[in-house]
């Protein structure tokens, strides 16, 4: 299983509302194809 773990830093006081960190899960056979449907599908992760 491919973990994929993201997040950012806000930048202002008023930005930290949605300041998160997401995770996305990809079966090991996945290829760069099935990564960008899964941004296109959500973005936020799939947890």
């Amino acid at each position: 299983m491919i973990r994929i773990k993201y997040g950012r830093k806000s930048v202002c006081m008023g930005d930290d509302a949605n300041n998160g960190e997401y995770t996305i899960w990809m079966p090991d056979e996945s290829v760069l194809g099935d990564f960008i449907c899964v941004l296109y599908k959500g973005g936020y992760g799939n947890i």
